[in-house]
């Protein structure tokens, strides 16, 4: 792509609500040609199965589990430079400050909750691997939504399920962190995915700028055209708006309103991202 190598010497955290452009922004990522992916990803299978301890860091979002800050050090050092990671980590002051002392910087992507969640019911129905997939399919359409939006009520082995609004409560704290670059699907996904060519053309530049990376607006554009990549193995629709076109009416609506706290602390990302 023709990246200059005139950029800061630093690793990269790629942090994001699950079901929330990951993988769109994984892909601008490598097509940057500048960072290399690490050997391990801070999700919930990066976790332990045992109870919350002093000193741990919850990674997973939607079943969160712990892991031992120092371990976190540890697999941190491991990390090369320029090399970048990618997680689904709530907002947690001690890893705020370990990510500082390591040489990250953080990008956060962010979505609409209604989206997130249609994506959700649709990942969960279909994937038969997925630890919820036998009780998921057992729901009906509303209960599907219900379950996603609010969480399970009780304990469904072999993990939980964090609600989408509990799920936005749990990252809301990202918005204070000042070394942190905020962006939304809806302005990174470009017109393939319904959105605004020249909203993805600034986002890529922010995030270039944000890098430190110097390149020329014809890389940049270039770039725009690869990273939609309905290749990815959660990939339903990945576009604006699907919830509004795929569910009905009455459904579409009951969602909004199950959602408000998420919507809410969506639109303060959104003026962040700004």
């Amino acid at each position: 792509m023709n990246i200059t190598d005139s950029v800061a010497h630093n690793k990269l955290i790629v942090n994001s609500l699950p079901k929330s452009g990951t993988h769109l922004l994984k892909s601008l990522i490598s097509h940057l040609g500048v960072y290399d992916i690490g050997s391990f990803y801070l999700t919930r299978d990066l976790g332990e199965d045992r109870a919350i301890e002093t000193g741990d860091v919850l990674v997973g979002i939607s079943d969160p589990r712990p892991i031992n800050i120092i371990k976190l050090r540890g697999l941190f050092s491991s990390v090369s430079e320029r090399g970048y990671v990618v997680g689904h980590v709530a907002y947690n002051k001690e890893f705020t400050i370990l990510l500082k002392s390591s040489g990250f910087k953080t990008i956060i992507i962010i979505r609409d909750p209604i989206d997130v969640a249609l994506s959700y019911v649709n990942y969960m129905a279909k994937r038969s691997d997925h630890y919820l997939n036998s009780y998921f399919c057992s729901l009906g359409e509303r209960d599907r939504l219900d379950f996603v939006l609010n969480g399970s009520a009780e304990y469904l082995s072999p993990g939980n399920f964090v609600g989408i609004n509990e799920q936005y409560e749990s990252f809301r704290g990202w918005l204070d962190v000042d070394d942190c670059c905020v962006v939304t699907f809806e302005d990174l996904i470009g017109n393939r995915g319904g959105g605004d060519q020249s909203k993805q053309l600034t986002t890529i530049s922010k995030i270039v700028s944000f890098l430190g990376i110097n390149t020329h607006d014809s890389v940049i554009e270039s770039i725009s055209h690869q990273v939609f990549d309905v290749n990815s193995p959660t990939f339903f629709r990945g576009e604006i708006g699907s919830a509004r076109k795929a569910l009905s009416n009455a459904l579409f609506n009951y969602s909004n309103e199950l959602a408000q706290r998420a919507i809410n602390i969506y639109a303060e990302f959104v003026c962040r991202a700004k």
